[in-house]
């Protein structure tokens, strides 16, 4: 069976789509999420378990589950080159979520965006006007091609 790739490219507010994943490992999660929570998408590099790991996290910082692995190592990658290009801008890619339904038990999904995001100056303030700038980044299920 194929896994599904992803696909990024910058797009405008109105054209952004946001993504269906789906969160596995809720049995081993520090906390449950309840259908319409906001949730963060977290890379793991560092997981010992699998190098392209993608954790969710609740507004508490505790670990919901992790995104499916055949859709990770897609998206990994490509959120890994895109940090990368930003890192230089002082810009950042967060993925924000929100759950859709209570799940069961072991999976649950949720409806990913992307979002380009300012980083903090040594202040403690983001460049010039202070707040958050955010440009909205769309990643589709085609596959990368290269």
């Amino acid at each position: 069976k194929k896994s599904k790739g992803a696909e990024v490219a910058a797009a405008p507010p109105s054209k952004k789509k946001p993504v269906p994943l789906t969160i596995v490992g809720l049995k081993y999660a520090e906390a449950r999420a309840g259908c319409g929570e906001k949730v963060t998408l977290v890379r793991e590099p560092e997981n010992k378990y699998d190098p392209n790991a993608i954790k969710v996290i609740n507004s508490s910082n505790r670990k919901l589950g992790h995104i499916k692995k055949e859709d990770a190592a897609s998206i990994s990658k490509t959120l890994d080159k895109i940090n990368a290009d930003l890192r230089p801008k002082g810009q950042h890619l967060v993925a924000e979520g929100t759950i859709l339904n209570a799940g069961d038990g072991y999976k649950q999904s949720v409806e990913v965006t992307f979002k380009k995001l300012a980083a903090k100056t040594k202040g403690g303030t983001t460049p010039k006007s202070g707040k958050v700038q955010a440009a909205p980044v769309t990643v589709s299920s085609k596959k990368v091609k290269g």
